[in-house]
């Protein structure tokens, strides 16, 4: 842009004729403190850092501030510009209270080393460039930054980075033109000639309201650096649409990295986002295509976008320069909510530098190719879907699931599977298998389609171990416990009274087995609980009763606890009998 102003040059003089000042008979146009001058350049060359040049009256007049720091009050009237309109060297410029009309031409040429501020009071408007930020002479190295708090409504493009600059646009800022914000390659003039450096090292942070009639932001294609390029945020608060026939809020032609915020909104005709080179990270937002087309329309072209109904899309330009996007979130809405294409049909060294990633988001389309891509595969582990994407972009580990009409792209390990249905069991001598219900993303799987089960113990009591591993298009394995209790002790006795005859009894010691064993499940013990000990002795082993020699006749009673110690998958049991020894 530095031969425009060679190239300009004659067009100045001949606006100085018209706009370098125009002083009605009221008198003075500009003062500082109580000190009034007739001129606005005239205060412009007294002003000292710190204070404040008002505008008495509405002027035409096209000044120049070299090495200045001061506030241009407009006193609530209009400034008048043309040709480069307040042509600006290494100052610090505070715009308020009031309008700068472009009559074509430029509103502030900014050639290096200044810091502009348009506040929330001030306006630009008219038929020409609101703000040129450029870097003149060429071999200057100061950059500029342009703040934006108030308006910019002109005809031409609202604001052009033509050098490393840094710009901001605030919560509350409206950036409107034929073009919103353009960030231009940077150029120089060698023997009169203009060559580009195909560089620009800008830093743009959008967060207020940024609208062309042909796109609202854009990075020239011409930009391919990748060491001096453009880094972009446009933040939670910024809003970017444009409302001319098959046109794009946000065009990323030139090589650069981008991020945009959650809460961001952006919007076009042909559709929200076009991305060509460079870095693009989006981590939330609205994106949203007016098309009302029933198919995405992709048409070559080398100088501007190509692609029409998609809300994002991804079309590698002409110089072939790697492109990289990653969507961790947001809305998309269009015909298609994403589309990949190569409409410059680069070949398969250069097609293949295109990287995507989509790890979460909404994604609304009205074609039944929500996800479109002819040049990657397998880039999908996340996001939620009106018609199902196609399984070759879903990525390796990874599954659609249909949840009640919307589709879900998740993990498709069973990892982090809901897995119901297991219960407590006991043990009944058979082999027992849990009834278990595996939900992975609202989706039941099927038991030897999706997942098998694996079992440490089909048949004996305790802990018992559950593998449930992912087979078919589902991955991954889950260990589950639970217990198979012990069963109930089958012990089962038989008690009789016993008779031994005293003619016996009196010679020697007589022995009885009065209980008999029916069913046991492991060791049976005999414990005397009562009883006389003097009369009858028990056996702990055999539940024999001895009954002592010399006893007399009469009826002996014995109470007998009768145990089962149960084993690997039988509890423990015992019962208590009483039992009646009669000699006689």
């Amino acid at each position: 842009m530095k031969n425009l102003k060679l190239f300009l040059f004659t067009l100045v003089a001949v606006f100085a004729v018209g706009f370098a000042v125009n002083v009605n008979a009221e008198g003075n146009v500009a003062k500082i403190g109580e000190t009034e001058y007739a001129t606005l350049q005239a205060a412009i060359n007294a002003v000292e850092d710190g204070q404040t040049v008002v505008l008495l009256q509405d002027v035409e007049e096209n000044p120049t501030i070299d090495g200045k720091d001061f506030v241009l009050d407009l006193g609530e009237n209009t400034l008048t510009v043309g040709g480069y309109g307040v042509d600006t060297y290494e100052s610090t410029l505070v715009v308020i209270n009031g309008t700068v009309t472009v009559d074509e031409g430029f509103g502030f040429y900014l050639n290096n080393g200044n810091t502009f501020t348009l506040d929330t009071t001030a306006k630009i408007n008219g038929t020409g460039t609101g703000v040129m930020s450029d870097l003149y002479p060429a071999n200057a190295e100061v950059d500029n930054t342009v703040v934006v708090n108030g308006e910019i409504n002109v005809e031409g493009t609202a604001i052009v980075l033509d050098n490393a600059s840094t710009l901001i646009v605030n919560e509350g800022a409206k950036v409107i033109g034929t073009n919103g914000i353009l960030v231009a390659d940077e150029t120089t003039t060698v023997d009169e000639q203009k060559i580009e450096l195909n560089k620009n090292a800008s830093t743009v942070t959008v967060n207020g309201y940024v609208a062309g009639s042909n796109v609202g932001v854009t990075v020239n294609g011409n930009i391919t650096s990748n060491t001096e390029y453009p880094t972009i945020t446009i933040g939670s608060k910024a809003e970017i649409v444009t409302d001319g026939e098959e046109t794009v809020g946000l065009y990323l032609a030139g090589y650069g990295k981008t991020v945009i915020a959650d809460g961001a909104r952006l919007s076009g005709t042909a559709g929200a986002v076009e991305v060509r080179s460079g870095d693009l990270t989006i981590n939330g937002g609205t994106f949203t295509s007016t098309y009302n087309g029933e198919a995405v329309v992709v048409t070559p072209n080398g100088n501007g976008s190509t692609t029409v109904g998609a809300a994002l899309a991804i079309a590698q330009h002409s110089t072939k320069l790697p492109v990289n996007v990653t969507i961790n979130g947001g809305t998309f809405n269009g015909v298609a909510a994403v589309y990949e294409s190569n409409p410059q049909e680069n070949p398969y060294d250069d097609i293949s530098k295109v990287h995507m990633s989509i790890t979460a988001g909404t994604f609304n389309a009205t074609s039944e190719d929500p996800i479109h891509s002819e040049d990657v595969a397998g880039f999908i582990s996340g996001g939620v879907y009106n018609v199902s994407p196609d399984p070759i972009h879903v990525a390796e580990g990874y599954a659609i699931f249909n949840v009640a009409g919307t589709y879900l792209v998740n993990s498709n390990s069973i990892e982090s599977a809901v897995i119901t249905g297991i219960q407590p069991q006991t043990y009944n001598g058979k082999a027992q298998r849990q009834n278990i219900v595996v939900d992975l993303n609202g989706t039941t799987l099927i038991k030897d389609t999706d997942y098998t089960v694996g079992y440490s113990n089909l048949t004996n009591a305790g802990t018992i171990t559950m593998t449930i591993k992912g087979i078919g298009k589902y991955s991954g394995k889950v260990t589950k416990t639970f217990v198979r209790n012990k069963a109930k002790n089958t012990l089962t006795v038989k008690v009789a009274n016993k008779t031994v005859y005293y003619s016996k009894v009196k010679k020697a010691a007589q022995v009885v087995k009065p209980i008999t064993i029916v069913k046991k499940q492991g060791t049976v013990t005999y414990t005397k609980m009562s009883g006389s000990s003097a009369k009858l002795l028990l056996n702990k082993t055999t539940g024999k009763v001895t009954v002592k020699k010399g006893t007399k006749k009469g009826k002996y009673k014995i109470r007998i606890k009768i145990a089962a110690s149960g084993n690997t998958n039988y509890k423990s049991a015992y019962g208590i009998r009483t039992i009646y020894v009669t000699v006689k």
